[in-house]
C-alpha cells in the first residue's frame, strides 16, 4: 500500500473546462450516511472546503435537513454554518442533495436556491446530487456535481475511493452516527456541527 490517494473521476461530454470537485473521505461519508439514514426522505446539507489550483476541495459536509426546509429555518442553519466555517478556517463551497425517489437525479429547486445563495460568496460553488441507486454499492457514480446557475455537469473526484469501498456497504453507512440540523432543533443537546466520521 503506497499511501497515495486513489480517485475515481466522472465527467460529462464537453465538460473539460468545468470545475472539478475533489471530495475528501469525511465529506463523502457524511453525505452518503445522511442519505442512507433518511433513505425515503429528501436530505440536504452544505459543503465546506477551499479552492486549490482551480479545483474545489470538499473537506467536510454539514448535514442540515431530512425534509423540504422552510426559508427561515434554512437561513438560520446557513448562518450557523457560516460562523462554524470561519472558526474552522474553511469556506462554504456548495451544497448536497439527495432526492426522496431512488431514480431521481434531478437538481431540486431548493438545492438550486441554496447553491445560488452560496455562489454570491464562492463563485465556483457546486451542488452535489446523490445517486440513491448506487448508495452502499459503489463509490464511483454515487455523486454527481452541477453548477447552481445552469445545471451544467461538472467533474467529481472522490479521494481515497479504494479505502472507502471497504466502508460503504449499506449496513456500515447506516451505522455512522449522523446528526442533522433538523434533529438538533428537536434535541439541542445533539451536536450537528462537530461530527467525526473517520
Amino acid at each position: 500500500h503506497s499511501g497515495q490517494s486513489r480517485s475515481h473521476r466522472t465527467m460529462s461530454d464537453g465538460a473539460s473546462a468545468a470545475t472539478t470537485y475533489r471530495v475528501k473521505a469525511p465529506a463523502y461519508l457524511k453525505i452518503t450516511a445522511h442519505a442512507v439514514k433518511y433513505a425515503l426522505r429528501p436530505v440536504c446539507g452544505v459543503l465546506l472546503g477551499r479552492e486549490e489550483s482551480g479545483d474545489v476541495v470538499v473537506e467536510d459536509a454539514i448535514p442540515l435537513f431530512h425534509n423540504y426546509p422552510l426559508g427561515p429555518m434554512l437561513e438560520l442553519a446557513l448562518m450557523q454554518v457560516d460562523e462554524f466555517s470561519k472558526e474552522a478556517k474553511t469556506e462554504i463551497v456548495g451544497c448536497y442533495w439527495a432526492n426522496e425517489l431512488a431514480d431521481d437525479m434531478s437538481v431540486h429547486r431548493i438545492a438550486k436556491r441554496i447553491g445560488t445563495q452560496i455562489v454570491k460568496f464562492f463563485k465556483n460553488a457546486g451542488i452535489l446530487v446523490v445517486n440513491n441507486e448506487t448508495l452502499g454499492k459503489a463509490v464511483e457514480g454515487t455523486i454527481s456535481a452541477f453548477t447552481p446557475t445552469n445545471e451544467g455537469k461538472c467533474v467529481v473526484s472522490i479521494s481515497d475511493s479504494e479505502s472507502l469501498e471497504k466502508r460503504i456497504s449499506g449496513k456500515q453507512l447506516a451505522e455512522i452516527p449522523i446528526v442533522d440540523f433538523d434533529e438538533h432543533l428537536a434535541n439541542v443537546k445533539l451536536d450537528w456541527l462537530h461530527q467525526k466520521v473517520v
